[in-house]
Formats: C-alpha cells, sequence, structure tokens
C-alpha cells in the first residue's frame, strides 16, 4: 500500500478533471487551473526534475511563493521519492541559513531572489548539486523549469512510498527557541488529511483560502478548490484586509485555515465596513485565541458558520480541537476567571495526559509520572500525526520523545491540565 500524498491528486483529477482546483491573484485579475491540468504540470515536472537528475532520496530546497509552481512542484516531488524541505523565511536570514547548513539539502528549486541568496551566502548551500529556476526569469547556473516543462510529459510513473518513508522537512518557526527541523513521513501526510477531511468535514465540493501554503495541497489532495490570498504568510498581520475579503467573496469561499493574527485584522475591517462573509468554517491556529477574538470573527459570518481552534505544533497537528461555540458558551468565562486557555478535547485516535514537569530527557514512560484532572503539568501526546524525530537533532530528540514500547509520546513543551470533561 502506497502512503504518497501524491496519489491523491492524481485521483481527483481522474475523477474532476475539468474543475477549478487552483486560483491565484495576478496583476490581471487571477489565474486559474483545473485538477487535470495540476496533475499534468505536476507530471512534468517530475520529468523534468527526473532528467536533470534529481532521484528518491534527494533533499530539495524548495524555496517558492504560493503558486501553482509551489503546489505542483511538491506533488511532484512527492510522486519522485525525494524529502521537500520547507523553511518559513520570515525566520530572519541567520536561522534560515542555519536550518539550511543542517538538513544539507542536493537540490535547491526556488524564485529568482532565492537564487540571489543562495549565491550571497553560498557557503550554507555547499551541499547543493542541481540548481533549478522555478517561475518566470532567467539565473545564470540554473535551467528553468518551465522552460523545460513546456516540452515535457504529462505523465509519470509514481514511487511507491511506504508510511515511514520520509516526505519532508518541515521547521518550526523559532517562537521558542531556536529553528527545528521536523521530519514528515507519507504516513503522517496522510493522517493528517484524514482527520482535515473527516473531523473538520472538508468535501470536494468546498473552496478553501489557506494563509498557511501548506494547506493548499491539502485542499487539492482533497479535491477542493484552493484559493491563494494576495498576502505575504510570513507576515501575517500584515495582511490587507481588502485583498484578503475580496478574494473570498469573488470566488464563494467556503472555509479558510489562517492565523489569529490574520482574523484579528480581518475581522475589525468586515465590521467596520459592515460586511458579511459566506465562509461556513474557519479554522484558527498557531497562537492562543480569545474569546473575544472569536466572537467578533463570529460576527462577521453568516447564520450556521462556526469556528474551530485547532490546537498543536509544527510536530503535532492537528491533536486537539474546539469550537467558536462552546469557547463563548463554556471555556471563556473560565478563562477570564484565570483557569487558562481550553483547547478542545483530543481528536479520535489521539492520547493525551499530563505528565509532571522534568527539565532532563524521560527515556521512558516508565520514568514518568502522570497526573490527575486538574493538575497543572507538561502536556504530552500519542497519535498517528505526532512526527517521531527531528532531523540531525539527537539532542531535542532525547529532550522531546517518550520511549512507550513499541511508539512513543512526544512532550509538547507546554503547560496545561485536563478538566473534568476531558478538555
Amino acid at each position: 500500500m502506497s502512503y504518497d500524498i501524491a496519489q491523491t491528486l492524481v485521483a481527483v483529477a481522474a475523477k474532476f478533471p475539468e474543475r477549478t482546483g487552483l486560483i491565484v491573484p495576478c496583476e490581471k485579475g487571477c489565474r486559474r487551473w483545473t485538477f487535470g491540468e495540476l496533475q499534468a504540470n505536476s507530471a512534468r515536472f517530475a520529468n523534468v526534475l527526473a532528467e536533470g537528475g534529481v532521484k528518491r532520496g534527494d533533499r530539495v530546497m524548495l524555496m517558492v511563493k504560493p503558486s501553482m509552481e509551489f503546489v505542483c512542484l511538491t506533488f511532484a516531488l512527492f510522486q519522485m521519492g525525494t524529502v521537500v524541505i520547507l523553511i518559513d523565511p520570515g525566520m530572519g536570514y541567520r536561522n534560515l541559513l542555519r536550518c539550511i547548513g543542517s538538513v544539507r539539502p542536493t537540490v535547491f528549486v526556488g524564485i529568482g531572489k532565492a537564487h540571489l541568496f543562495k549565491t550571497i551566502f553560498r557557503k550554507s548551500f555547499k551541499t547543493i548539486r542541481i540548481s533549478l529556476l522555478a517561475g518566470p526569469g532567467f539565473w545564470p547556473f540554473a535551467k528553468s523549469l518551465a522552460r523545460l516543462a513546456g516540452h515535457a510529459g504529462t505523465e509519470y510513473d509514481m514511487v511507491d512510498s511506504g508510511r515511514d518513508d520520509l516526505a519532508a522537512i518541515i521547521f518550526t518557526t523559532g517562537s521558542t527557541g531556536p529553528p527545528k527541523g521536523v521530519q514528515y513521513t507519507h504516513g503522517i501526510f496522510s493522517a493528517q488529511l484524514q482527520y482535515i477531511r473527516d473531523y473538520y468535514r472538508i468535501t470536494s465540493y468546498d473552496r478553501d483560502q489557506p494563509a498557511f501554503p501548506l494547506f493548499a495541497l491539502f485542499s487539492t489532495a482533497l479535491g477542493a478548490c484552493a484559493v491563494i490570498p494576495d498576502m505575504d504568510p510570513s507576515r501575517p498581520a500584515q495582511v490587507d484586509p481588502q485583498k484578503f475579503v475580496k478574494t473570498i467573496q469573488d470566488h464563494d469561499v467556503t472555509y479558510s485555515f489562517g492565523s489569529p493574527a490574520i482574523w484579528n485584522v480581518v475581522s475589525r475591517y468586515c465590521l467596520e465596513k459592515k460586511i458579511t462573509l459566506g465562509v461556513k468554517k474557519i479554522l484558527m491556529a498557531g497562537a492562543p485565541v480569545s474569546g473575544e477574538l472569536v466572537e467578533r470573527v463570529k460576527k462577521i459570518m453568516a447564520p450556521g458558520g462556526e469556528v474551530f481552534t485547532p490546537y498543536g505544533a509544527t510536530e503535532s497537528l492537528p491533536i486537539v480541537s474546539i469550537t467558536g461555540t462552546e469557547i463563548l458558551a463554556d471555556t471563556w468565562p473560565l478563562t477570564r476567571k484565570g483557569r487558562g486557555t481550553c483547547v478542545g478535547r483530543p481528536l479520535p485516535g489521539i492520547e493525551i495526559q499530563i505528565m509532571e514537569p522534568a527539565e532532563d530527557p524521560v527515556k521512558n514512560m516508565r520514568d514518568a509520572t502522570m497526573l490527575a484532572p486538574g493538575a497543572i503539568g507538561e502536556i504530552i501526546v500519542k497519535g498517528d500525526v505526532v512526527t517521531r524525530a527531528y532531523d540531525h537533532n539527537d539532542l531535542e530528540n532525547s529532550l522531546a520523545k517518550i520511549i512507550d514500547g513499541e511508539s512513543f509520546w512526544h512532550r509538547m513543551g507546554d503547560m496545561g491540565y485536563l478538566d473534568e470533561k476531558g478538555r
């Protein structure tokens, strides 16, 4: 059985070849691609990359803006069995260089500005043996993917990827310490996709406006059209609310996943302009969500709309969730009394426990002390979406992972408690 998330695009393209799968803003309005075109472009990119010497197991540094190229290249690389490296450029160039050096990429695919960055700081890219230019323009010593893809075939024989095969390395933001590369297997992506589809009930009839670029891949995999917002995803608080709202309205977006910083700006704008959005689901994650923000966002949604605030981290997402309705009716009054921010109940199949805090590594669950409901301690989690390891970082692995027989627990790095309702 193959766990490769790229097979979902093949299936969606076969079922809905003429249905719009991706909408991207441009100078003259927007560009659209059908699912059939996305799969064809993905196959073209895979063929070009393979002919250029990229092979299974290569570590591919992808520095491309949210776009058709980002979506199709990522699926192409998954089809090939390579390891996609994704780093948030908003972490600052020093952290960025340190992260690149730690993962030792062998292939570099990026836009012109990324190639300039690579040229200036070439020491951090010394392991690169193949460089390719994504998008328009020209760069010396880097062949243009767009030009080569124009003559490439539209079919590609996908490799068979297992559950534990490495698919990507995604870096933490660095908000709680130095950024760390998290190893994502194909099984992790498959489990995440299942939660998004089943728990949040996302279907092929939905339209998503993802403020996190990676979530455009999940939308595409589910057969939902992804509408890329006109914004810098590394600076969510600087979103232009007028542009963000316009694409939601113009393309009948039904759900959106973004940070609280985005919805803080957008909700204030909509209330000021007396705008009601047609979205049925808004998912906010990446930072604590206050009851005031939930209330404000619900005011700009049509009747029947709901807010969700999934909890997790780069190492494990999603693991817990709660609705805005429950927050306002039940938990926010307690939060205002100093009881902490309630992040909800574990998703089906996810186990959460509260452990007595420990500064040193806890090698085995036999060495850990679990606390009763109501007692504040360290949050630990186990489940199919919990990643097994940081890349090339034995020290952090020893601090974050706890062996439990054939499985393991992850230490979230957050403090919390379980209430009498299991939240």
